[in-house]
């Protein structure tokens, strides 16, 4: 188990990450030795990883939706099917607080993917992510996460995706929780770089 404060790189990878992620001509490039700090950090970490391995090679923008519904579990809940949402109530309760505390939660979202990436846990290519090299390395040092809750996010995440790319005949709530994940999506990705 990872030390409390320490962080995802071994020191033999600190002197390569600058070096990979010039390589990879990503945008990804903001790195943070001692990332992630708190429990909040290594939890949606945990979430990313596990999301990519669950869903490899989707696009970006599909992991960073995902992330907003685990940290929005309300608009995440609005997304899906009424059968699935009492599903949603029982894994909502193994999640740590600080993932859920906030409904409007953001995560970190630039900082992150950069350091999974040059930790070569996660590899980007073409805009999209899968595993890398040092995934098992790496998700050993993560908590835990709940299967059945990733499943759900997944679901209501596709959902968000297919509501976004028709026109449909959706609720209205259905349409709003989806367009609200795209504006804070287009928001993260412009504040943070």
């Amino acid at each position: 188990m990872q030390p409390t404060g320490a962080s995802l790189f071994e020191n033999e990878l600190l002197d390569t990450q600058p070096v990979l992620v010039a390589e990879q001509k990503s945008t990804y490039n903001e790195i943070d030795p001692a990332f992630p700090t708190n429990d909040l950090d290594k939890s949606l970490c945990a979430y990313l990883m596990d999301a990519v391995a669950f869903q490899p090679s989707l696009r970006l923008h599909f992991y960073l939706d995902f992330l907003l519904l685990v940290m929005q579990t309300e608009r995440c809940r609005t997304l899906l099917p009424s059968e699935d949402r009492s599903k949603l109530t029982r894994a909502i309760k193994s999640l740590p607080d600080e993932l859920t505390s906030s409904s409007g939660g953001k995560p970190p979202w630039r900082l992150m993917v950069s350091c999974l990436i040059a930790n070569r846990s996660l590899d980007l290519s073409d805009n999209r992510l899968t595993t890398g090299g040092g995934f098992d390395e790496v998700r050993k040092t993560l908590p835990k996460t709940s299967k059945s809750l990733r499943k759900l996010v997944v679901k209501a995440t596709q959902r968000a995706a297919e509501l976004l790319a028709m026109d449909t005949s959706a609720s209205e709530s259905d349409q709003k929780a989806a367009n609200d994940i795209k504006t804070q999506r287009m928001e993260l990705i412009v504040k943070q770089g």
